[in-house]
């Protein structure tokens, strides 16, 4: 099964949990947001919406009545269903900007790292709406455009990602779909959060990025050399070294957003 994966690994965003070939400390970043996000979720029917390898699904689903998740890479959820088997898991390969699910049928919608890799994304949000229960949940994590290598023209460097969104773009654009919105910073501890944001190894990233080789660099090599730079040991790390606060916000490497109260006016255009 590991070949089906091996060309989602050429994209240095694509995460497994206990694949050498991942970033594990992005990796406990997202369980993180999977575990917070859980929270909302117990006795709800729940969509996870671009799963990926569906790890934060399988999360998800040990307190979720039902939980679905969606991706449109078949491939992708033919080895995910091979691995995650809860039978309160569902996997789908499908369009997240044109689902097939009756209007107002989840409790809960989650997207992590997904807004940044949808050219339509106006598109997903509005299919949110309308197959968001009146009073459901929308939950979204997207990267701080902070944190964020630009080209000149400040558009993103990274070639998956179509918009990155600052604090104030994103909660502009969440107020456009929901009436009450809280934004919230996921972070590291004081430890992890110096070896993320360290300046020189972001520099030498952003060179590396910009020539286009870092794809090309094994994960643990890149890994070894922010350790040296910033002095801090990360192989380690877990989901628990993250937490999701309203405390300076800016600061949070992905920013969170909880919005409830769909606009009902949207479900009408």
């Amino acid at each position: 099964m590991t070949d089906v994966l091996d060309k989602y690994f050429k994209d240095i965003d694509f995460l497994v949990k206990g694949d050498e070939r991942s970033n594990n400390y992005m990796v406990a970043m997202h369980e993180a947001f999977y575990e917070f996000a859980s929270k909302y979720v117990e006795n709800k029917i729940v969509l996870d919406a671009g799963c990926g390898s569906a790890f934060g699904s399988s999360v998800l689903s040990r307190k979720g009545k039902k939980v679905i998740g969606i991706d449109i890479k078949p491939d992708l959820i033919d080895w995910a269903r091979n691995r995650y088997t809860d039978k309160n898991l569902n996997l789908q390969c499908m369009d997240c900007t044109n689902m097939e699910f009756p209007d107002e049928y989840f409790d809960i919608i989650v997207c992590n790292e997904l807004l940044e890799h949808l050219e339509n994304y106006k598109e997903f949000l509005r299919e949110v709406t309308r197959t968001l229960k009146n009073g459901g949940i929308f939950l979204c994590a997207t990267v701080n455009s902070k944190y964020t290598f630009k080209k000149r023209d400040g558009s993103p460097r990274n070639k998956f990602h179509y918009q990155e969104f600052n604090i104030e773009d994103f909660s502009e654009l969440l107020s456009v779909y929901f009436q009450k919105i809280e934004i919230l910073g996921e972070k590291a501890n004081s430890e992890f959060q110096h070896f993320m944001t360290h300046k020189p190894s972001r520099i030498i990233e952003s060179i590396i990025s910009k020539i286009k080789i870092k794809e090309r660099i094994p994960v643990k090599y890149r890994r070894i050399v922010r350790e040296l730079l910033s002095g801090k040991k990360v192989k380690r790390i877990l989901s628990k070294d993250f937490f999701i606060s309203s405390n300076s916000i800016d600061e949070g490497i992905y920013l969170v957003g909880v919005c409830r109260n769909v606009k009902k006016c949207l479900k009408n255009e």
